[in-house]
């Protein structure tokens, strides 16, 4: 979601820093909507095979390790050219009240159209080095139906 969405569906809320969502993808769907989904197993499976062929671990500090820590932060787009990279999708994690919450539920069509989901996330450090990262809660508003047809963004 864009800062300027938040500001007005949630007046309160407060960036915490940017996180990283492991096994997620952004999809824009044919009305043009942006949305994540989660990857299949196929897909995962892939990314991480070939990941594990370059050696995983992060040696050089830009691939993390698929488990503990997200790849080194830099723009994510839709279509991934490095396939050695984990999959996720990066966003910006929002501390909100209760209040906003329910503002921004009745903005996304909670519980109509989405659905709410909580989510390990990883924060990505300050430095954006990639190898380290803290869990945190998060959630995403997924769609309850068609994945592909969302009509609005996650809660990222």
């Amino acid at each position: 979601m864009s800062p300027t969405q938040m500001r007005e569906r949630c007046p309160a809320s407060m960036p915490a820093g940017l996180a990283f969502l492991l096994g997620w993808r952004v999809i824009i769907n044919s009305r043009g909507f942006a949305n994540i989904v989660r990857e299949s197993a196929k897909q995962q499976q892939q990314s991480h095979s070939h990941h594990d062929r370059r050696g995983g671990g992060g040696a050089e500090g830009d691939e993390g390790d698929g488990d503990l820590h997200p790849p080194a932060a830099r723009p994510q787009t839709t279509a991934r050219d490095d396939a050695s990279e984990p999959g996720g999708v990066y966003g910006i994690l929002y501390g909100i009240s209760s209040e906003d919450e329910a503002s921004l539920d009745l903005a996304e069509g909670v519980p109509w159209a989405y659905q709410k989901t909580e989510l390990d996330v990883l924060l990505v450090p300050a430095g954006g080095t990639g190898t380290g990262g803290a869990r945190r809660d998060g959630f995403s508003e997924g769609p309850q139906e068609e994945e592909e047809e969302g009509e609005h963004g996650a809660g990222t």
